[in-house]
């Protein structure tokens, strides 16, 4: 079982530590010239999902963590963010942080940084899990009334629909926009230009339309988040939302053991019938 006190739920706490591992995961390692990362058995993926994280927490004045340190933007659905990322962080972390304490090139630094204790250094080594490797590969088509289905399979698996082992069903993690991305990027400079020009033409009181929201870069970019046991699902999207986009990742997940939550897919961008 992952040690769930690796991870403060404090941002003011969290904040230090997401900076100095994602620095740790990024510096080279000087004997074996390899980025630590590697050294400590993650892959690629991993450390690529790792510093996209501490990059949407971390930004400046437009990160997650800017937003709840300012009083002015620190409302309460900031907050409720604030919450959310970090529990979801430590639900993507706790499985890669067994790998590296399990590594043997993992040292005292890494037990100091990473608030972790060694697999060869504890008195009573407790069972661990190994999380979900298989990629989850979905398909959508879109149904009646604004209704989306799902399929859900492994790689190995090109025939049918099938829940991969370690895992009782799908996570998905998606926003619904009005257009593809170059032209939902597009509206949200066009609604940008047209408040700039109300707030020149009229600064004392301008009329200001809303602003689209933009493609999310990445499942933790102001998605919603859903697990549906199974591999077939029917996602109920709303008839209101016929003829906009789905934007949309899954991942294999384990509802009893969420840390073994597998990788997320690339994203993928679906009309809605």
């Amino acid at each position: 079982m992952a040690d769930k006190s690796r991870i403060s739920l404090s941002p003011k706490v969290f904040d230090p530590y997401i900076k100095s591992t994602d620095k740790h995961l990024q510096d080279i390692e000087p004997v074996s010239n390899l980025p630590y990362w590697q050294w400590l058995g993650l892959t690629s993926v991993n450390a690529g999902d790792w510093h996209n994280k501490r990059q949407f927490w971390d930004t400046s004045n437009t990160g997650l963590f800017a937003l709840y340190s300012n009083p002015a933007t620190c409302t309460s659905i900031v907050k409720q963010n604030v919450k959310k990322f970090i529990a979801d962080f430590k639900t993507f972390a706790n499985p890669l942080l067994d790998i590296i304490s399990a590594n043997p090139n993992a040292g005292t630094e890494e037990e100091k940084i990473f608030n972790l204790i060694l697999k060869k250094n504890r008195k009573k080594p407790s069972k661990t899990h190994t999380p979900i490797a298989e990629q989850c590969n979905s398909t959508f088509k879109s149904s009646n009334g604004g209704d989306m289905k799902a399929a859900s399979r492994s790689a190995h698996d090109a025939k049918r629909a099938s829940v991969t082992a370690g895992a009782d069903g799908v996570q998905y993690a998606y926003l619904i926009l009005d257009f593809k991305p170059e032209a939902q990027a597009a509206a949200v400079a066009a609604a940008q230009k047209a408040n700039d020009a109300a707030r020149t033409t009229n600064p004392a009181n301008p009329v200001l339309i809303a602003i689209p929201a933009l493609p999310p870069q990445h499942p933790d970019d102001s998605t919603k988040q859903e697990f549906h046991s199974g591999a077939t699902h029917l996602l109920h999207l709303g008839a209101v939302n016929s003829g906009k986009y789905l934007y949309v990742w899954s991942r294999w997940y384990n509802s009893k053991h969420p840390e073994l939550a597998g990788g997320w897919s690339e994203r993928q961008v679906i009309l809605i019938g």
